[in-house]
């Protein structure tokens, strides 16, 4: 057994004591910590969108949640799809409102909701909820889309990468409730750095969140031209929070050990850049006091990888090279290093942080060492990187996916941890703009249809070739971009589902291509179904696990989505419209209410909710797809 093992029990009574002294709970004292600095706002965390329904007998119930405690809540009726000017409803005072409809046509809501304070009385209104009770009816269709029951992967989520280098823009803390909170574009996974630049982690977070460290700086601010002000990190800490208040997944990378513990004696990268084996124990202690620091200051995190492209020598920046068996020795040696260390993910505790391998840069057959008997025990997720990826057909006929993602005994996920494409200097000013979605698009796409993986993470969630824009190449600060509303979709109809396949026919072409292309503008659909409660209630980390491990039926299935979207090239020429497109859902499955929200050109690509035709069997749908269209649907039962 691991030192670390042995060390669990000492170190759980000391965590246990130091949680009960100032809290009287170690639960209460991370939800406490984590509360602390709220802003006093009323925030919406969900919220009903529109949606259509079909019986005149089944009462309905819509609702509304927001932050902080201790909000109240008064419900509207109304006459347009506005909210203001409705009339109150008697007793309708909590965050739920049930009724049951009497006629087909346009219901419309909102809420007020009011806080209270010593201070003053704030009261803020919910966006307007239509619901529509539509007539069933069946339409002339192009083509067909059939949801199947085949099982991919499980879907854990979407997001981006914090990055604290002075030469990147600060990603404040509006800028994580924009991408984070469900109701704005709901993303739930961050990647964050682990600093190296001190072999006493205690102080490199102390000087790294006091602004001390060489991380803060004014150098995206010059050399952008723009009103200089000082990168900070005094909310790294808040930004976990953020994420972890919304039910989402932080990921820690190391880009390097410290200087001392390499072989070229710098954070630096490089064809020298290794981790001495002497030190191997030293940096493990080093990983596990970071993921200490995290849950001590109410900001644990749910994954913590070994580091960033060991595989990868550029000397440019922070980074250690690993050889295959240096990669899989360190897992020997140093397993079990973040047992007993509580984490946080999806709405609660773990008990354990859980590991990720080193995060590959692309080449991902160097991580088959790790998969082996003695080393894959210790490792419960696994990362790479698409960089320079051939992209012909994915990893379908890679050892990795059938030894790893669909091993029968002991399946695991991957995460794509990191990637980015943006146009270069000569074209920096168009990757913000619409046309240019599809190669992000395209990106999520081959990930989760191709490679399977249960994650997307792109690099630098802010900047203009991102998710937010940074005041550059035509972009305002904290501006949602179309790459920003294209993750949308996945992040609000794919998160936390299981993956299934579809099979399309009919007169359109080139539907879901088996390989990578950025120029492809073959439409691309995918499917993803929502357990019932119950799956998500006992299963946390081992989610990949249980979901192979399911026997899929109608029985427990909530709900069913699709994402679809027909890129163009990027003159905005080429793009497929498909039409009247029909979606056949599994048989036995019948509709009660369904959603769909749909991102164009127009605004950005700032999504708008629709109502959707659904046929008089309850199991068919019909949705519209012109050429550059991403639209979104969900469906339950």
């Amino acid at each position: 057994m691991k030192k670390y093992l042995k060390m669990t029990c000492v170190l759980a009574v000391i965590l246990t004591s130091f949680a009960l002294v100032l809290a009287g709970c170690e639960q209460d004292t991370v939800e406490a910590v984590q509360n602390q600095n709220e802003d006093s706002s009323i925030k919406i965390t969900q919220q009903t969108r529109n949606e259509s329904y079909f019986s005149l007998e089944d009462p309905i119930t819509i609702s509304v949640t927001a932050m902080p405690d201790g909000v109240t809540y008064r419900w509207f009726i109304n006459t347009t799809p506005s909210n203001t000017g409705g009339e109150p409803i008697e007793g309708a005072t909590g965050r739920e409102y049930t009724f049951t409809p009497t006629e087909r046509k346009e219901h419309f809501f909102y809420v007020e909701i009011t806080l209270t304070t010593a201070e003053q009385t704030v009261t803020k209104a919910s966006d307007p909820i239509t619901i529509t009770i539509a007539e069933m009816k069946d339409l002339e269709s192009q083509n067909m889309v059939t949801v199947t029951q085949t099982k991919k992967q499980y879907v854990r989520g979407f997001g981006g990468m914090s990055t604290p280098w002075s030469n990147a823009p600060d990603d404040n803390l509006d800028d994580f409730e924009k991408m984070y909170n469900p109701e704005n574009l709901g993303y739930n996974i961050a990647r964050i750095m682990i600093p190296p630049d001190n072999t006493d982690i205690d102080e490199m977070m102390r000087a790294l969140v006091a602004n001390e460290t060489r991380f803060s700086g004014t150098d995206f601010y010059k050399d952008n031209r723009l009103p200089v002000k000082n990168k900070r990190h005094d909310y790294y800490y808040e930004k976990v929070k953020i994420v972890n208040k919304y039910n989402g997944y932080v990921l820690a990378t190391p880009w390097s050990p410290p200087a001392e513990w390499k072989t070229n004696g710098k954070t630096a990268g490089g064809g020298d850049a290794f981790l001495k084996k002497p030190n191997y124990d030293e940096f493990a202690d080093y990983l596990r006091r970071y993921a200490q620091i995290m849950y001590e200051k109410g900001a644990p995190i749910y994954t913590l990888s070994l580091q960033n492209e060991w595989t990868y020598p550029d000397g440019d920046y922070e980074g250690c090279l690993y050889t295959d068996t240096e990669h899989a020795n360190w897992w020997k040696a140093e397993g079990g290093f973040l047992e007993g260390v509580k984490g946080w993910g999806g709405g609660r505790q773990i008990s354990s942080v859980q590991a990720m391998s080193g995060e590959a840069h692309n080449e991902i057959t160097r991580l088959n060492t790790v998969l082996a008997p003695g080393v894959r025990e210790f490792i419960d997720l696994y990362g790479r990187h698409i960089y320079s990826e051939s992209r012909s057909g994915g990893i379908s006929t890679d050892l990795f996916k059938n030894s790893a993602q669909f091993n029968s005994d002991d399946p695991k996920e991957i995460w794509m941890t990191e990637h980015n494409i943006n146009s270069g200097s000569n074209g920096y000013d168009y990757d913000s703009t619409w046309p240019f979605v599809w190669f992000f698009m395209n990106d999520i796409d081959f990930t989760l249809r191709l490679n399977d993986e249960s994650a997307f993470i792109w690099w630098t969630a802010k900047r203009f070739y991102s998710m937010l824009g940074d005041a550059t190449y035509g972009t305002t600060d904290g501006q949602i971009l179309p790459r920003g509303y294209g993750m949308s979709h996945y992040a609000k109809f794919a998160k936390e589902t299981g993956r299934v396949d579809v099979t399309v026919s009919g007169s359109a072409a080139g539907v879901n291509p088996t390989s990578y292309s950025n120029s492809n503008t073959g439409p691309k659909i995918s499917a993803f179904v929502t357990l019932n409660d119950d799956f998500y209630a006992e299963t946390l980390e081992t989610r990949h696990k249980a979901w192979r491990n399911l026997s899929l039926s109608n029985n427990n299935i909530k709900a069913i989505s699709l994402v679809m979207y027909t890129p163009t090239r990027t003159d905005s020429s080429s793009g497929t419209d498909m039409g009247t497109v029909k979606i056949k859902l599994p048989d036995g499955f019948k509709i009660r209410s369904v959603t769909a929200m749909r991102s164009t050109s127009d605004n950005g690509g700032e999504p708008v909710y629709e109502p959707v035709t659904v046929g008089s069997d309850l199991n068919t749908a019909y949705v519209t797809l012109p050429a550059s269209n991403i639209l979104s649907v969900r469906f339950t039962k």
